[in-house]
């Protein structure tokens, strides 16, 4: 033995493996797999170091909304189409002043539900989150209300 430390080897494969549980994040992967038309089992073994056919790596892209060379090789825009051009948080557009007050009120009164203050940031994307939810044609605080007690 030399002494040297053993540096381990990346492989294609891991690094494809780590891209693809990267697009899969959080969701659980029976459903990520719905969504590309790949079974749970399969897209756990792409995620564990097997590589999957150029058809199913696409779909796998497809249903992430990633480049497939992003996917395949690491190398390129991650995002592909119109989605790499867009913020990842596209603006609010609050074009409605009745709709306004009625989300504020909604989010006022869903903190107050759970005995909750959000600092100003925080509450301006919770508002902001919110405006979305609301029915534009009859602004009900109650959707609003019942999305921030089940997020609570």
């Amino acid at each position: 033995m030399s002494g040297r430390e053993a540096v381990p080897i990346r492989s294609p494969e891991s690094e494809l493996a780590k891209r693809i549980a990267d697009v899969v994040g959080e969701e659980p992967a029976a459903v990520f797999g719905r969504r590309c038309g790949i079974n749970e089992s399969l897209l756990r073994k792409y995620m564990g170091g097997t590589v999957p056919s150029l058809f199913r790596g696409a779909a796998i892209a497809e249903a992430a909304n990633v480049s497939l060379e992003w996917l395949a090789t690491g190398r390129g825009e991650k995002k592909r189409g119109a989605a790499a051009a867009q913020p990842a948080h596209a603006p609010v557009v609050l074009d409605d002043l009745a709709r306004l007050q009625a989300t504020v009120e909604a989010v006022e009164e869903g903190l107050r539900s759970i005995n909750r203050k959000l600092p100003p940031a925080k509450y301006a994307e919770l508002v902001a989150a919110a405006y979305t939810l609301m029915n534009p044609a009859s602004p009900s605080t109650a959707g609003v209300v019942q999305f921030i007690r089940a997020a609570a």
